[in-house]
C-alpha cells in the first residue's frame, strides 16, 4: 500500500493506494484520524453511493466501509484508471477537459432547483479519458446546501486563478477561453451578468457566503485564501463582455 495523501487540505484523513498481486492499483483506501475525519468519510461514502446511483452503477461495486467507530472509518473505493486532471496546466491544454466537466456536471447533478453538490468540483478530482470525464473522486464535501452554480464555477475559476498566478496576468487568448467557458456554463445553468463581468469577485463572495457549509475545507479554495488585489486584477480582464470561437 502506498500513502499518497496524509492529512492535507485541513483534512484529518489519510489516503492510500492498494495494489493487487500484479502490482497494479486496485483500490483507494481512506482512513480517518479523529471524529471530524470519520464524519467526512461517512459523508463521502454517502456521496459516492448517490453518484453511483446517478450513473446506474451498483454502489456496492465501487465503495464500502470496512471498519467503523465514532472516530475511525476505513473507506475503500474502486481504483479508476485514467488521467487525473491538473488545474495547474494552461487553459489551452485544459479547455476541452473543463468543457467536459461542465457538461458532465449537468449530466450527474441536473440543471437547477434543489440539487446536490460535489463541493470540491476541481479538475484534480476528475478522471479523464481522451479529455472526457469518466469519473469524479473525493466526495467528502458532498452536500445539498450549495448554490447550483458553485461546482461549475469552482472548476472554471480555479483553472483561471492558477493560470493567472503563473505570471500575475492573463493573455488575451486565455481570457477568450475563460469567457467561452463562462458563457457555456451560463447557457446551461444561467449566470448573472455580475458573474460574467467580474467572475473572480462573484465566486469569491460565493465561497465566503457558504463558508459554513464548506467548513474548514473552505480555506483550500484560492478565492477564500487570496490577495484581494489578485481578484481585482483577474476581473479587470472580464470587464468587457464578448467571446470568440
Amino acid at each position: 500500500m502506498e500513502i499518497i495523501r496524509n492529512c492535507t487540505h485541513y483534512s484529518s484523513t489519510m489516503t492510500a493506494i492498494d495494489y493487487d498481486a500484479f502490482a497494479k492499483p486496485s483500490k483507494v483506501v481512506k482512513v480517518s484520524f479523529d471524529e471530524d475525519g470519520a464524519r467526512a468519510l461517512r459523508n463521502e461514502y454517502e456521496g459516492i453511493k448517490w453518484y453511483a446511483r446517478q450513473l446506474s452503477v451498483d454502489p456496492a461495486s465501487v465503495a464500502s466501509i470496512v471498519g467503523y467507530t465514532q472516530s475511525y472509518v476505513r473507506l475503500e473505493l474502486v481504483y479508476k484508471h485514467g488521467e487525473l486532471g491538473d488545474p495547474y496546466k494552461s487553459i489551452k491544454e485544459n479547455y476541452k477537459k473543463v468543457l467536459s466537466a461542465i457538461d458532465y456536471n449537468l449530466k450527474v447533478f441536473g440543471k437547477s432547483g434543489p440539487r446536490f453538490s460535489h463541493g470540491d468540483y476541481s479538475l484534480s478530482n476528475m478522471i479523464f479519458r481522451n479529455d472526457e470525464v469518466i469519473w469524479v473522486i473525493d466526495w467528502e464535501q458532498f452536500n445539498q446546501s450549495l448554490p447550483p452554480e458553485f461546482d461549475i464555477l469552482n472548476c472554471i475559476m480555479e483553472a483561471c486563478y492558477f493560470n493567472y498566478m503563473k505570471r500575475k496576468k492573463l493573455k488575451s487568448d486565455e481570457v477568450v477561453f475563460f469567457r467561452n467557458l463562462l458563457n457555456h456554463a451560463s447557457s446551461i445553468i444561467g449566470l448573472p451578468e455580475s458573474c460574467l463581468t467580474a467572475p473572480a469577485n462573484y465566486f469569491s463572495n460565493l465561497c465566503l457566503n457558504n463558508a459554513q457549509v464548506l467548513g474548514s475545507q473552505a480555506m483550500k479554495f484560492p478565492f477564500v485564501n487570496h490577495d484581494p488585489n489578485d481578484i481585482k486584477n483577474i476581473d479587470s480582464y472580464f470587464g468587457q463582455r464578448g467571446s470568440k470561437s
